[in-house]
């Protein structure tokens, strides 16, 4: 999957801290539907999407089991002139402008994955999209940090950069993640003289995000991203079935 950091060929056992969290977290996640004690579920950041060709095919070809979990569904620098055009700026691509998934098979093609299809899916945009989309995890998470909640008449689900008609075509999901922990979180800091002083609390996305993946309810996000059903149906679709005894994802 996209994030943290590759491993070392020099040594695997050099990744910070936060690639382990984030490797627990999508674990934690997934397992909301994969019973892991049936099925041993492998996560291994390998940090940018152009890391994507050089990690994941060598071992696609090698395991039929191998998918790619990608956060970069959207290749075009201008996204808003895009969806207003309905022409994506790198092809002559025709798109609806209100499909979420409308870059996916661009961005398959560019980065080399046509053959491996059916084993590629998307967070849309960046991680945080899938944060986005469950705004009541964040407020959760402030709680669970100690966070001083300004303005509690306001929710987070009401903040003016989600008011669009699906959580992947927020222009910059890191961004508007940090501008609503900045608007709605403060963080008290103790002072080299003891003191504590409240201060605006910022999105660390190689701490915050991986964190707050784990808190995100799976069946929700299903709903929400196709890809997210895609990939759990592909699981189920596997000849010994993983999941648990839950029904087939509609």
């Amino acid at each position: 999957m996209e994030g943290g950091v590759a491993p070392s060929l020099a040594n695997p056992q050099l990744t910070p801290d936060s690639t382990v969290v984030l490797r627990e977290s999508f674990n934690s996640l997934f397992s909301q539907r994969i019973d892991p004690k049936k099925f041993n579920l492998v996560v291994v950041p390998i940090g940018g999407y152009l890391n994507v060709p050089v990690l994941f095919l060598p071992e696609a070809s090698k395991n039929d089991k191998a998918i790619a979990l990608l956060d970069f569904a959207e290749p075009a620098d201008d996204l808003e002139k895009a969806v207003r055009t309905g022409i994506s700026k790198h092809s002559t691509l025709i798109f609806d402008k209100n499909d979420p998934d409308v870059f996916r098979s661009e961005c398959i093609i560019e980065l080399g994955l046509a053959g491996y299809r059916e084993r590629v899916f998307f967070m849309n945009r960046e991680m945080e999209a899938w944060i986005l989309s469950q705004p009541e995890e964040i407020e959760k998470y402030g709680t669970a940090k100690d966070f001083i909640r300004k303005i509690p008449e306001e929710t987070i689900s009401g903040h003016a950069s989600l008011r669009v008609l699906h959580p992947s075509l927020i222009k910059d999901p890191k961004m508007a993640l940090n501008t609503i922990f900045i608007e709605f979180f403060d963080q008290q800091k103790r002072m080299r003289d003891g003191r504590l002083r409240s201060k605006a609390k910022q999105y660390i996305p190689s701490k915050d995000g991986p964190r707050m993946i784990a808190m995100l309810t799976l069946e929700k996000l299903m709903e929400v991203f196709p890809d997210a059903k895609n990939l759990v149906e592909w699981i189920w679709s596997l000849p010994t079935s993983p999941l648990s005894a839950a029904p087939s994802p509609d």
